[in-house]
């Protein structure tokens, strides 16, 4: 499994996490263990190699904020 987190401070923040496929350019919102929390985690498959992930914080005030994207590579 990979585990992904993102530290973020603010007031009444809510997480939504996305993916990218290896060969795409469209993100998709994920529903993997922990995807509204601040830690992701993933089954590390041969199958999402090369796949990017993101968070989008939004706080209490409405304020949005992507995460750097990370790539998953699985020997």
């Amino acid at each position: 499994k990979a585990v992904f987190t993102v530290a973020v401070e603010g007031e009444g923040l809510t997480y939504e996490w996305q993916y990218q496929r290896a060969d795409g350019t469209k993100w998709f919102y994920t529903t993997m263990e922990g995807y509204a929390t601040d830690t992701l985690t993933v089954n590390a498959t041969a199958s999402r190699n090369g796949y990017k992930y993101r968070c989008i914080v939004t706080d209490a005030y409405g304020n949005v904020v992507y995460s750097d994207a990370v790539t998953l590579y699985v020997k």
